[in-house]
């Protein structure tokens, strides 16, 4: 069973970050069920390929949308970027080690844990980003935005809170 699973709760109102926010969700559940339910390397890899194709793709345009802010924003940015890389290596390195067949007892709970990674950034980070856009008059506020309240509960981890 994936550790996450998309509800519509979890939109921020860009269309196309929630579109690929609820890929990556899926895609990451894909990974973590063929893992745990002892998928052949070659799926697993063609899933994990998958993943971080959209997760290197959905981290470039966020940054190229991100850098619309006035420079007083380069601080929150960047470390936006940096948080990206850093997911981004976790994967590849969690998904390299799925692969190789020589995979741990503890390689389940390590992708749960990195897909806790992802789903912080992508509610904390992104809604504080997207805020950021739309105060500045670069994003208008689309019909299902979501930046009020919102609270997380991941098996396994402390809820995430959102606040508005």
């Amino acid at each position: 069973m994936a550790t996450l699973v998309w509800h519509a709760s979890l939109q921020i109102g860009h269309p196309r970050l929630d579109a690929e926010h609820e890929q990556l969700i899926g895609l990451a559940g894909t990974v973590e069920d063929l893992v745990a339910g002892h998928g052949s390397l070659e799926s697993i890899r063609r899933a994990c390929d998958e993943f971080l194709h959209l997760l290197k793709s959905h981290c470039m345009y966020e940054e190229t949308l991100f850098r619309k802010l006035p420079l007083s924003y380069a601080h929150l940015v960047d470390e936006h970027v940096f948080d990206h890389l850093y997911l981004i290596e976790n994967v590849n390195s969690l998904a390299m080690r799925l692969c190789s067949g020589e995979r741990g007892n503890d390689d389940l709970a390590d992708f749960g844990k990195t897909m806790t990674g992802l789903m912080r950034d992508l509610l904390v980070d992104d809604v504080e980003l997207i805020r950021c856009l739309v105060r500045e008059g670069k994003l208008e506020l689309g019909p299902h935005m979501n930046l009020g309240g919102t609270q997380l509960n991941v098996p396994g981890s402390a809820a995430v809170q959102v606040n508005g």
